[in-house]
């Protein structure tokens, strides 16, 4: 048992890891890109702020959605399987809730094609970790883990599945780890900003207005 749970902190290693690199790339990027959205405004309102306004709506829902994850799983992933609230209705709700916030932080650049590229780029890490996890927690858990593999969803959730428990021991300090996270996401919003006032100033080219 011991080596599962190391083997499985050594996965969500790689995955902050990948994270990161791909947040540099995708920031390096976005440093030349404006919304081609930006001058269009049908019945005087901006399609660009419309956007981003959808996306800050995104990226509430995935802060209060990893919240809500990690009131049930926070330090128990690799110790107890978990099937209630969240993640009755899908395997890794996190990982649902992340990839809702990573199309909402993308559309702070006022555009669909920069939020579905940020999407999909994150659903395809997350999806690629969530596998490895579950080699990990069906030697970990056994015949248990694959009644709920076969049961439940591993991403997309099938809300007719929901239960939750009477009680809920809930751990603070994993609560305020997410909580943190979750701040992160909407810091893409001031630093998009500030970008765009650079771009205006003729302070940083642009290479790309993407839709």
């Amino acid at each position: 048992m011991p080596a599962a749970r190391i083997s499985l902190g050594h996965v969500q290693r790689i995955r902050i890891f990948g994270f990161w690199v791909i947040a540099v790339a995708l920031g390096s990027m976005l440093l030349f890109v404006q919304s081609g959205w930006e001058e269009i405004a049908p019945f005087g309102i901006g399609i660009e702020d419309a956007i981003e306004l959808f996306g800050i709506g995104l990226v509430g829902i995935a802060v209060t959605g990893r919240l809500w994850a990690t009131l049930y799983v926070g330090g128990r992933k690799s110790i107890q399987l978990v099937q209630d609230g969240p993640y009755s209705v899908t395997r890794n709700p996190l990982y649902v809730f992340s990839t809702i916030g990573a199309f909402g932080v993308g559309m702070q650049a006022g555009s669909l094609i920069v939020g579905a590229l940020a999407g999909v780029i994150t659903a395809f890490i997350l999806l690629l970790t969530a596998r490895q996890e579950a080699d990990f927690l069906r030697a970990e858990f056994g015949p248990a883990y694959e009644e709920y593999e076969k049961r439940v969803p591993m991403f997309f959730p099938k809300l007719s599945l929901y239960v939750e428990p009477e009680t809920l021991q809930i751990l603070p300090r994993k609560l305020h780890s997410t909580l943190i996270d979750g701040a992160f996401f909407f810091l893409a919003f001031p630093v998009l900003e500030l970008i765009e006032v650079f771009q205006e100033h003729g302070l940083l080219p642009v290479f790309f207005q993407p839709y």
